[in-house]
């Protein structure tokens, strides 16, 4: 609570959503480096503390003709596919940039962008993980 001119108690402003975006905004861009960090590292236990034990790992082929999505729900499924695409890997850059505006990571080899990831959070948890192989842009 804040006073007023006249020193009376006046109750604070509820911002707008973009407000609460920009609160977020650091909370999720070092979760998404954690995430980078682990799966790079192949720190399976790291990854699990991570995610929200009903973690949804989605990967979208990016053939516009022929699209292929596959999921895998839960940190046991969803760890060893996060290790094996995001792990270090010969040529290949994980970069930790905005992908449709909000904090991601974009995979690249040899310049060629490979995949955009997109994360999505239940609290300070990873609720899903969006990839998209070949992405365009």
């Amino acid at each position: 609570m804040t006073l007023t001119a006249r020193g009376k108690p006046r109750q604070p402003h509820v911002g707008s959503s973009m407000t609460w975006e920009r609160v977020l905004r650091p909370v999720r861009h070092r979760a998404v480096h954690a995430l980078r960090v682990a799966a790079e590292h192949g720190d399976t236990g790291r990854l699990g503390e991570l995610l929200d034990p009903a973690v949804a790992v989605v990967v979208e082929s990016g053939d516009a003709e022929n699209p292929l999505i596959r999921m895998v729900s839960g940190t046991y499924d969803a760890v060893p596919v996060l290790v094996h695409g995001l792990s270090a890997q010969r040529g290949q850059v994980v970069d930790e940039r905005p992908v449709n505006g909000y904090a991601g990571l974009v995979l690249s080899r040899d310049d060629e962008r490979t995949a955009a990831v997109t994360v999505d959070f239940a609290g300070r948890l990873i609720r899903s993980v969006w990839i998209r192989l070949s992405p365009q842009g």
